[in-house]
């Protein structure tokens, strides 16, 4: 389950720079 926690830190930080920067996609 740890595994699970690091990838879901990992897809929140991602949805976070989209959101921040949209421009770039």
């Amino acid at each position: 389950m740890f595994s699970l926690l690091i990838l879901s830190i990992l897809v929140f930080f991602y949805i976070v720079y989209v959101l921040i920067y949209p421009e770039k996609f």
